[in-house]
């Protein structure tokens, strides 16, 4: 028995310093905008109807980047241009693999596509 509370002493004591450390949380500094896009009123099977998707894409792009068309930094403006490309071509990608679900025979649960800022 005194072998056994030897024992529990020496690991209460050698992990006290470890447990006795602060846990630190860090925020994101800066949130990841996300906005819905929605093609229930679109046929897919359509061009003009996806061409009309791409630019529904586009624009919600524009707006989790924050793009404005008027005077920025050279350093914003590249920033925004950075996150308006991968967020379209993320974009892109979804409309692309919902085309091929619904050109596979397999029905959709959800009419969004979701286009996500840097």
């Amino acid at each position: 028995m005194l072998k056994f509370n030897v024992l529990i002493a020496a690991i209460c004591i050698s992990s006290g310093p470890a447990l006795a450390e602060p846990v630190v949380v860090r925020a994101n500094p800066q949130p990841v905008l996300t906005v819905y896009v929605g093609f229930a009123d679109l046929n897919l099977a359509s061009s003009t109807d996806r061409d009309l998707l791409r630019k529904r894409i586009g624009r919600a792009a524009a707006e989790v980047c924050d793009y404005s068309y008027g005077p920025t930094t050279l350093y914003e403006y590249r920033e925004a241009r950075g996150c308006m490309r991968t967020s379209r071509a993320d974009g892109y990608r979804q409309m692309e693999q919902l085309i091929a679900m619904r050109s596979a025979g397999i029905a959709l649960a959800a009419s969004t596509v979701a286009i996500r800022g840097n």
